[in-house]
């Protein structure tokens, strides 16, 4: 699965880190292997290394880990679930850390040119 969504990204990623296969056995999975998939997918999709970690999963499995709640409770803002405007914002900011507020850095990891992350970052006000 992660093959398939890593070649999907263009990302080469080699597995699951061990923090990340731990917090995947304690979900309960209540949409099963669809919504084990989204998960999967939604990590490829965030994960700026070549492993999937715990902050690439959709926030709800962070806030069920730390509160213990019901996913199925989860609003829609702490599920993850928001615009993609929202994701794009929260996958700029990522960007942005890892490289340490070099744009050109962050501009490679996601992929895009640096005018167009230069346009993001003032579309999202960052």
């Amino acid at each position: 699965m992660i093959a398939k969504f890593a070649s999907q990204y263009g990302k080469v990623i080699r597995g699951l880190t061990r923090r990340a296969q731990i917090r995947l056995a304690m979900h309960s999975w209540p949409g099963n292997v669809r919504e084990l998939e989204n998960v999967i997918g939604h990590a490829c999709m965030m994960t700026l290394g070549d492993t999937i970690d715990v902050q690439d999963f959709p926030p709800y499995l962070l806030i069920e880990a730390q509160t213990g709640s019901d996913p199925v409770v989860a609003t829609e803002a702490e599920s993850g679930m928001g615009t993609l405007e929202e994701q794009e914002r929260v996958l700029i900011q990522r960007a942005m850390q890892a490289a340490a507020g070099n744009q050109s850095q962050a501009a490679r990891a996601l992929r895009i040119g640096r005018d167009a992350l230069r346009y993001k970052l003032k579309k999202h006000n960052l």
